[in-house]
Order: structure tokens, then C-alpha cells, then sequence
């Protein structure tokens, strides 16, 4: 059907079939709804017909207040458009009851409009989707809007409702936190102006929602760190001083979601990475010199334990005494290059005690002890408060160069003699 050239007077309703014609008025379900929903604002907006309700329904009464020639002058609407609705009048089949509102839309207990129904729905309960197909025959993601703001706000307010953060939601939307906060806040007027719910209330049941989906994502999130956890023990029984890295690889999940997750004792056995800069081959015989003078500074004459003390403490930029021992071949060398007073104490007997093997051994029983952490100070402490007979921290950093070498090395000699963690 093509535009008349003449002035076409005929009401849309008389475009209707006779026994269509005698009911209460059609519904934008059947037409081709993109075409209905344009024509439709621009009729509200020529003002040819009052705002429409919410369910797009238009009484025969108002059709026959428009004629054609109103549809043909409607401005940016194409011809294509304005024959479709044209040719869709002629075709419908049958019309809206009167009571067609309230028997298929407004049938829940508040009386709802049909974005604040849903945005209830969404507060009322968790399986919200599945009791509103369950009751109309259709999936929600089906139901239409005039605009893409109502889809779009029902969207965030069942992710507000799942547990998900302002910030979260608006980096979802591209929007501030403040921006979202404002659009919860009009969602929820729109239910309370629908209902004889108050807004306090209804705020009450979003929170309620809402700390219910954290407490059970933190519950899910929980669940699943334990088995990272449990996974990652029974790897390392096997393979103790594995790297994290490799570890993390076996497991499934980031390096920085492995470390998060891990126990303190766990990560006992996994390898400690050096640090490279206090390596011995990074410090020149003049940084060494300088080093030890530095510490002439805190103390005169200075001894190899409380230079460790503040190389260990990082006060002093330097490497161990035994690496400055190696350089120099012997302490006392060492101080009389850097033109320091020095005290070298007599050898003390307790050295002469323990092979490297031996000191390894002890440091397999500390890192094996739950109540100690992995330290060198509280290695010292375990030795301490068990009365071991171990050698002090010191003189173990003394002979394997730093701690972290010593502790590489204990964990290697574990792993050769199959020596288990028994984290589990």
C-alpha cells in the first residue's frame, strides 16, 4: 500500500478488521514491535494520543482519533515504516480485552507497572528469572522495553542484588560509582510509588540480597582456596623446595593467587629466590672496605657477628662475613685493609661440632616446626625456646653465605633424601 495522493481521513480503527473493531484495543505484541514503538512515540509526541501506558496497549477510541494522513505526516518516520503499521492493522486477527492488564500483567500482589514488577521480582527472591518464566511462558531476556535504560537499570539492580560492588557495576557500564548509586536509587522510588512498600524497606531487602550473595560468594571463594591449598600441600610433600612458579603451574592458578591462598607453613618449602643484589659477585673490594668502615661507625672495634647484625637489618649495604672472609682470606685482613679496629674472638669450640650436613639437618626440624616462622630470627628463636643444641643463625649464614642459601639447600637435601614436609 502506497501513500495516497488524496487527503486520507479514514481513522486507523476502521482500518481494522469488523469483529477486531468491536473490542477494547490492540497491543504492540501484535505488530513488528521496532515499527510499533517508533510510530508509537511520535504519535505521544504529536500528542495524537495520550502517554502511553506501560504495557504499550491503544484503546480502539484513540485509533479512531488518527487518520491516515496523520501517519503519512509524521515526521522522521519512513514510508517503509508508516505502510508496515498500515498493512499490520489490516491483518490483526484479534483484540486486547479490557481486562487483558490485569489478567496477564498485573496479576502479583502489588499491582505493579512492568519494569517496577521486575525490579520486585529482583528483590523478592534469587530465582526471580525462573518464577517469571514459570508464570508467563517466557524468558525474561524476551520481555521488551521502550528504551534501553529500563533493560539496562533492571541489569544493575540484579547485579547490586548478586553482591556485586558500586564500583564494580559502573566499571560495567562505563560509569562512576555515583552514577550507579543514582540509578539504584530511581529504581527503588519506582517500586515504592508502586507499592505500599517504603523505601527504607526496600533498601533493607537490596542489602539483605546483597550481603546474602557476598556471604556466599566469600563461602565459594573459601571452598575453593582450600582446595588450592590441600592441592598445593600434597605437591609439595613430594617436591619440597619447588619453585612458586612451577608450583603455581601444577596447580592451576596465577603465582600471585598461589602466594594469596598459601599458609605460612606451606610456603616454608618453597624455594626462596636470592637476592641478587647483596650477591657477593655485586659488591668490588672497595664497596666491601666501605662497608666495613660504615659499621665502625655504630660500633668500635667492630666484630663479624654485629657487622652481620646490620648487614642482616639492612643498615649496612654490604655482603656477609664469610663472602668478606673469602675475599680478603681472613677477617682480621679484612679489617686491617679498611684500616678498622677489630675484635676477632678465639674460634668458638661449638663450631668444630656440626658438619654442613649436620647444620642442614637442624634447619629441616626448624622449617618442619608449625609454631616458628622461616626467618633467621626465628630460627634463632626455635633454637632458643626448644633447647636445641643447633648452631646459631649466624654461624650458619657464617657458612652457607646468606640464609636463603641455606634454607635453598636444606630444602634440596629434603627433596634428594625424600625427607616429606608432612604438611598433610
Amino acid at each position: 500500500m502506497s501513500k495516497s495522493k488524496n487527503y486520507d481521513d479514514r481513522n486507523l480503527a476502521s482500518l481494522l478488521m469488523p469483529h477486531v473493531a468491536t473490542g477494547w484495543g490492540v497491543s504492540k505484541l501484535m505488530f513488528s514491535n521496532s515499527s510499533w514503538t517508533i510510530i508509537l512515540r511520535a504519535l505521544t509526541q504529536a500528542e495524537l494520543i495520550p502517554q502511553r501506558k506501560e504495557l504499550d496497549i491503544v484503546k480502539l477510541k484513540d485509533l479512531s482519533k488518527i487518520t491516515v494522513d496523520d501517519i503519512w505526516n509524521l515526521k522522521h518516520i519512513g514510508l517503509v515504516r508508516k505502510n508496515l503499521l498500515i498493512s499490520e492493522l489490516q491483518n490483526v486477527y484479534e483484540s486486547i480485552s479490557e481486562d487483558y492488564l490485569e489478567k496477564k500483567f498485573l496479576e502479583n500482589e502489588n499491582k505493579l507497572n512492568l519494569e517496577a514488577d521486575l525490579a520486585f521480582r529482583i528483590l523478592k527472591s534469587e530465582n526471580w528469572r525462573e518464577l517469571f518464566e514459570q508464570e508467563f511462558g517466557y524468558s525474561f531476556d524476551y520481555v521488551e522495553f521502550d528504551d534501553d535504560t529500563t533493560i539496562r537499570n533492571l541489569n544493575i539492580l540484579s547485579h547490586r542484588a548478586s553482591g556485586l560492588t558500586l564500583d564494580e557495576i559502573g566499571r560495567i557500564y562505563g560509569v562512576t560509582r555515583e552514577r550507579i548509586r543514582q540509578i539504584l536509587d530511581r529504581v527503588i522510588a519506582k517500586i515504592s510509588k508502586s507499592t505500599d512498600i517504603s523505601i527504607e524497606d526496600l533498601e533493607i531487602m537490596l542489602a539483605t540480597r546483597q550481603g546474602a550473595n557476598k556471604n556466599a560468594y566469600r563461602v565459594e571463594e573459601i571452598e575453593n582456596n582450600i582446595k588450592i591449598e590441600f592441592k598445593a600441600k600434597q605437591i609439595v610433600n613430594n617436591s619440597p623446595g619447588i619453585k612458586l612458579n612451577d608450583l603455581a603451574n601444577q596447580v592451576g592458578v596465577t603465582k600471585e593467587k598461589l602466594k594469596s591462598v598459601l599458609q605460612k607453613q606451606t610456603l616454608k618449602f618453597i624455594q626462596s629466590e636470592q637476592n641478587t643484589t647483596t650477591n657477593k659477585s655485586n659488591y668490588t673490594d672497595e664497596a666491601i672496605l666501605a662497608a666495613l668502615k660504615a659499621t665502625e661507625a655504630f660500633l668500635s672495634p667492630i666484630s663479624r657477628i654485629f657487622y652481620d647484625e646490620l648487614v642482616e637489618k639492612g643498615l649496612i649495604n654490604g655482603p656477609g662475613s664469610q663472602t668478606v672472609m673469602k675475599r680478603f682470606r681472613t677477617w682480621n685482613k679484612a679489617c686491617e685493609a679498611a684500616n678498622i679496629a677489630f675484635t676477632e674472638p678465639a674460634r668458638e669450640i661449638y663450631e668444630t661440632l656440626w658438619t654442613k650436613d649436620a647444620m642442614l639437618d637442624y634447619v629441616i626440624e626448624f622449617l618442619k616446626n608449625p609454631s616458628f616462622g622461616v626467618g633467621i630470627t626465628s630460627y634463632d628463636e626455635w633454637r632458643i625456646k626448644t633447647l636445641s643444641d643447633a648452631p646459631s643463625g649466624s654461624h650458619l649464614r657464617n657458612n652457607f653465605e646468606s640464609w636463603i642459601n641455606v634454607k635453598n639447600i636444606a630444602l634440596q637435601k629434603m627433596f634428594d633424601e625424600k625427607i616429606s614436609p608432612e604438611l598433610i
